[in-house]
């Protein structure tokens, strides 16, 4: 019985299903193959269209594969399709061909480019003639025109024209070529197609914001160079080498070089790398004390700058795949080793470590953010593009203010020495009981003030006391008593001096006071004020008892014959006939 006259039972539908989905399936993917990518295809109102999605692609491992082989049926059966606008590859040394169809319905014209600087790019043009299509080829990337005359744009990265007439119905062919099969370059770039215009202002923008980056560089690194310069400070030496070899990799990253002539710089990004890191290292090590407060991961910073060293030297020796890899290790551990030696000084205290982690933590965000891009979680723009880039100029600003808050904490360090080197001065020259200076204090200035007074042609006089029968004051209400009363005079006479007089405590019961523009008869005046506020004071005992004590005071001025032994000596005999004149009285020499 035939099938379709049978009933349409469950099992005919459960058999109709079997036969017919795998020939649907088949049939998709045969109209894949044959359809290929869809066309860009740009109107006059189109100003930009990213081409990744409808391109095909070749990753060939032969640098001798030319457009005649590629158009090949071998070759032409291994393009895959790509589906998303941006390419991500990863890193390889192999050459990458892209064929896309690209019909051009707009009335300006238009650019091909790709996003990222690269050495060789060619870009294959379909033109039709009576004996089939031929292929015309322009050449860019910033090494392009070392090899074939010189480049058909000049760009900071590789740009080409659009034929006017291009009808979409023939493949363009994109060859891009890295700098050496030593070395693996990142595929990673975004193809597009823009009115010309319109690439130009977007791109000097860009351009505009490169200029900004670099000029920030460069004034910070002048800026600090002029302070190490001043300050002989090797930590600001080691910011403006990181800061000057940082500006040479962010030049490479942007494709400045190719735009203005000097393509090979963009060559020398990896040696950029390997020689910021030697002098961030440095950096790290004497802004953080690694030495003295961390020494494991001093030790580990030396490994790195090793590594570095080594970086450097595969490429003078003209080993740049194992220098490629050495880079790209030493840089990931590097960029943590750098964040946890700032956390661990953080945390040990030291307050300037915030701005460095802070820098740190910013170039890894730029990392990762990079890395998200290579894996197409990231859109593909210019900030992703470029995301090392700026967060590098960001971490040299962070660097500058870490380095601006470490000159502030160590003027707060000095001050705090200052401080403490004049408590010492003033523990050294101060008599502990009194508060007055002591005898060692006074031996120092009285010759002192007698020359500045000398020198102004200034009066100068000197006063000498002490506290009437002290002795017997100590016997009769003990030494605790008498520290009282000696305490109370000192603070009678620094209430009553001047600032810039030289109250002392020359020892036991005996006081001095050098008073600097002073003459006699102002000096007994005031030996009189603290001769009769001091014995007006009243003292309690620790049974309750008023008692009150007695000074007697000698006054002398310095004549131009004295000297400070002679003044001293003419107010002690004052003091003397003070106290053999009954005591409680001021007497002048």
């Amino acid at each position: 019985m035939d099938f379709f006259a049978e009933p349409l039972s469950n099992l005919n539908v459960k058999r109709l299903y079997q036969n017919i989905i795998p020939l649907l399936f088949l049939l998709w993917v045969m109209a894949s193959f044959a359809i290929g990518a869809e066309p860009v295809v740009i109107e006059d109102n189109c100003l930009y269209a990213a081409t990744g999605s409808h391109s095909e692609y070749l990753l060939a491992s032969s640098e001798d594969l030319g457009i005649e082989d590629i158009l090949q049926k071998k070759y032409q059966d291994q393009f895959q399709p790509h589906k998303k606008d941006a390419f991500t590859l990863g890193l390889t040394s192999n050459i990458l061909w892209l064929r896309f169809k690209l019909a051009n319905r707009s009335e300006g014209p238009l650019i091909f480019a790709v996003d990222r600087p690269f050495p060789y790019v060619d870009l294959y043009t379909p033109q039709k003639g009576r004996t089939g299509v031929s292929y015309d080829v322009q050449h860019s990337g910033y090494l392009s025109g070392e090899r074939k005359g010189e480049a058909e744009l000049n760009f900071r990265f590789s740009t080409f024209y659009v034929p006017k007439n291009a009808s979409g119905d023939e493949y363009f062919y994109l060859r891009l070529k890295p700098f050496s099969k030593e070395i693996n370059s990142s595929l990673s770039f975004l193809p597009f197609v823009e009115e010309r215009e319109n690439f130009i202002k977007r791109t000097w923008k860009e351009i505009a914001f490169f200029f900004i980056v670099c000029g920030m560089l460069l004034s910070l690194a002048f800026y600090n160079l002029f302070i190490a310069i001043q300050l002989k400070d090797k930590v600001y030496f080691a910011y403006v080498g990181y800061v000057a070899f940082i500006l040479i990799y962010v030049l490479t990253r942007s494709g400045l070089p190719a735009a203005f002539g000097v393509p090979r710089l963009n060559l020398l990004s990896i040696q950029a790398v390997a020689t910021a890191l030697c002098f961030s290292i440095l950096f790290a090590k004497s802004f953080l004390q690694t030495k003295e407060h961390c020494p494991v991961l001093h030790h580990l910073l030396t490994v790195c700058f090793i590594l570095c060293l080594a970086v450097i030297a595969a490429m003078v020796a003209g080993r740049p795949k194992l220098g490629n890899t050495l880079v790209h290790g030493v840089g990931a551990i590097g960029v943590w080793l750098a964040i946890i030696t700032g956390i661990r000084r953080l945390l040990q205290g030291y307050v300037p470590a915030r701005y460095y982690v802070a820098g740190w933590l910013t170039i890894s965000l730029g990392s990762f953010t990079v890395s998200l891009q290579g894996f197409g979680l990231l859109p593909n723009n210019f900030v992703t593009t470029n995301a090392v880039a700026i967060t590098c100029t960001m971490e040299t600003v962070l660097l500058s203010l870490a380095l601006g808050d470490r000159i502030n904490a160590l003027q707060q360090e000095k001050r705090v020495l200052q401080v403490q080197e004049k408590r010492l001065m003033e523990l050294s020259i101060r008599d502990e009981l009194t508060g007055l200076f002591n005898k060692r204090w006074f031996s120092t200035k009285i010759s002192s003030e007698i020359e500045n007074c000398r020198a102004v042609d200034q009066p100068l006089s000197l006063i000498i006391l002490d506290i009437d029968h002290f002795k017997r004051f100590n016997d009769a209400y003990g030494h605790a008593m008498g520290d009282t009363v000696l305490n109370q005079l000192g603070k009678i006479i620094s209430v009553n001096v001047r600032e810039r007089d030289v109250p002392c405590r020359y020892g036991g019961e005996e006081f001095t006071i050098i008073l600097p523009l002073i003459d006699l008869k102002k000096a007994a005046q005031i030996a009189e004020r603290l001769r009769g506020i001091f014995s007006r004071f009243v003292f309690r005992t620790g049974s309750g008892e008023k008692i009150k004590a007695t000074i007697s005071l000698g006054a002398a001025e310095l004549s131009p014959t004295d000297d400070a032994a002679s003044l001293f000596e003419k107010a002690d005999q004052a003091l003397y006939r003070a106290k053999n004149s009954g005591r409680d009285r001021v007497i002048t020499a």
